[in-house]
């Protein structure tokens, strides 16, 4: 998981940096991120589904709550301190929570 996640970002930015030479280069590259992102995205699934989580849907309160924090300016650890340390109390979920 942690692979495809830093080949999507690294393939993102030589995308990008390709862009200004070989647009050929730049829209393989992303095509390449694309499909990272993607096992990613399916490998994280799979995750969930190990560990008895939900997927939240996209407009759930906890996913907006989550997304609002990723505008704030100096963001950092402490920014989803308190939200990531909830959830490390409810680990593992209980049936009820799951």
């Amino acid at each position: 998981m942690v692979q495809a996640a830093r080949s999507g970002k690294q393939n993102i930015a030589e995308g990008s940096m390709a862009s200004g030479t070989s647009k050929k280069t730049e829209l393989k590259l992303i095509g390449v991120a694309r499909a990272s992102l993607e096992e990613l995205l399916l490998d994280y699934e799979d995750f969930l589904r190990q560990k008895g989580l939900r997927l939240w849907a996209e407009d759930c309160s906890q996913a907006q709550a989550i997304r609002k924090l990723a505008y704030l300016e100096n963001r950092s650890y402490t920014t989803y301190r308190t939200y990531v340390e909830a959830s490390l109390r409810k680990w593992p979920p209980t049936p009820s929570s799951a």
